[in-house]
């Protein structure tokens, strides 16, 4: 391994491990890195191939530039063809993107996983010194970052893509395809799947849309910003301004200062608030109406939303709920209960009834038959 390493420095490739030992560089994932060490022990006895930007730079591969809309796109793995991707489109400066295909078979056979490699290469950086920015960096499919954050890391089987959580590589996904220190990219590469030993996929270069355009998220709008579901000049989350005629503007991506929406101004102390030209005003005092007959309105506090609960003086009156009962009065908040009322026979002909306490009124019961009256 230590000589082939040294062999590809004579034809003019430079090391892709971080010099500092800060970070991984690329792993096992190509000689030009620990991929010179593989073997049984970590020996060398077996070192892995070239990476696929590596193998361009030497003409040993001559990568298939695509830059429209393709669907199914095949690629071999690298031990049984010289095959990979370039993608261009949309990055800035000497950045893109290089797929290949590699299994672990034959020299790769001490790879740490098998599928889809992308790189991110940018050509204006001369090593893999800076884990944040690498000459050659692998967009490892489990988001995790690993080779970047563990200098002695060497790469593992959740770095090539698909995972069965991960099969796309987009301006939205985790990696993204975003350009170094951009807010919005154009590159998809989407639906990655295994078919036998093969990698398919589909590739899209997208441009990110203008304004106005429908999105799911700032990273495909040329603004960086997505908001109310359309692309928006500026940030536009607050609850006093819309960047959609749907939310009140009066076109869609430019964020505008809005009236009339409700909105919520803090404060739960008060109830209908609602912009008013881009401030969100509190509308009327929360009522506190009385919470029995023996309290007060009370007053809402600001710091819990809660209502007071003051009660009526000692021998307030009140009702009981209990419509059989008269004179209820009021003691530490609560209704004590009144005199009952007595219900008395209507005439000889009726008995005593009874109070429904419902409505206060009593019942007639007839008297029995054969009951002497004058």
């Amino acid at each position: 391994g230590v000589i082939a390493h040294e062999t590809a420095h004579f034809f003019g490739l430079p090391d892709l491990y971080d010099y500092d030992y800060d970070s991984a560089g690329l792993g096992l994932w190509c000689l030009m890195s620990s991929g010179a060490w593989a073997g049984d022990y970590s020996d060398g006895s077996r070192p892995t191939h070239l990476s696929a930007w590596a193998k361009a730079k030497l003409g040993f591969v001559v990568p298939e530039s695509i830059e429209t809309r393709t669907e199914a796109k095949r690629l071999a793995p690298t031990e049984e063809s010289a095959s990979a991707v370039v993608i261009k489109g949309g990055l800035p400066g000497e950045q893109y993107f290089i797929l290949e295909n590699r299994r672990r078979v034959g020299y790769d056979r001490y790879l740490p996983g098998e599928g889809l490699l992308i790189f991110h290469v940018d050509e204006e950086r001369s090593s893999n010194d800076d884990q944040d920015h690498y000459l050659v960096d692998l967009e490892q499919a489990d988001g995790r970052r690993d080779l970047n954050r563990h200098p002695y890391g060497r790469g593992d089987a959740s770095d090539p893509f698909p995972l069965a959580n991960n099969d796309a590589f987009t301006p939205l996904s985790t990696p993204s395809s975003l350009p170094y220190g951009a807010v919005s990219g154009s590159v998809f590469v989407t639906a990655i799947r295994r078919d036998g030993p093969d990698i398919v996929f589909d590739v899209e270069v997208r441009p990110p849309a203008p304004l106005g355009a429908p999105c799911e998220a700032g990273a495909v709008c040329q603004s960086g910003t997505c908001a109310e579901g359309v692309c928006c000049d500026r940030s536009c989350d607050g609850p006093c301004s819309a960047c959609s005629v749907a939310g009140g503007a009066p076109t869609d991506g430019t964020c505008v200062l809005v009236s009339g929406r409700s909105c919520d101004d803090l404060n739960p102390c008060t109830i209908d608030d609602a912009c008013v030209e881009g401030v969100c005003r509190g509308g009327a005092p929360k009522p506190c109406e009385p919470i029995s007959s023996c309290h007060e309105a009370g007053e809402c506090i600001r710091e819990t939303g809660r209502c007071t609960a003051p009660r009526r003086p000692e021998g307030a009156p009140c009702d009981d709920g209990n419509a059989c009962t008269d004179g209820e009065t009021c003691s530490l908040g609560y209704c004590q209960p009144g005199t009952p009322i007595q219900c008395v026979a209507a005439d000889e002909c009726h008995l005593a009834g009874t109070c429904d306490p419902a409505t206060g009124q009593c019942s007639t019961p007839p008297a029995p038959d054969g009951t002497a009256c004058a």
